[in-house]
């Protein structure tokens, strides 16, 4: 298995006949009806190819002032990338930024509140409190 195989998936088993698109069923193998094939064959190929998607993304459409517009595409030129490219990486940074705040905020919260002081005793003064 190579580096990218996929586990625990059966192989694909392509049926004895495909159909093509606009016609009757081509038998595998057969002559092609329309002119020979690029490599001399002359044979139809219907070979079954299965593609594996693993990056889902959507399109989105944002509308920016031409300064903007125009910062972004410097910035993803000198990053040697695409804009779309670079604004999913800055969204995706933000993001991870974002989830990460609220993530320290809800450990921080979930602790038990501890005093600064014995009951009773007074407050440090302003000079014992920022003491270095």
């Amino acid at each position: 298995m190579g580096a990218y195989a996929i586990r625990n998936i059966p192989p694909f088993r392509a049926p004895p006949q495909s159909r093509c698109r606009f016609g009757p069923p081509v038998q595998r193998g057969a002559p092609a009806r329309h002119g020979s094939h690029p490599s001399g064959g002359g044979l139809l190929d219907t070979t079954f190819v299965h593609h594996e998607v693993r990056d889902m993304s959507r399109n989105v459409t944002i509308v920016l002032d031409e300064e903007s517009a125009r910062w972004i595409r410097v910035e993803a030129a000198r990053r040697d990338t695409s804009v779309s490219r670079f604004l999913g990486e800055l969204v995706a940074r933000e993001r991870a930024r974002a989830e990460g705040y609220d993530a320290a905020m809800a450990r921080f919260l979930s602790r038990p509140p501890r005093p600064l002081r014995e009951p009773g005793a007074p407050l440090p003064t302003r000079e014992e409190v920022h003491r270095r």
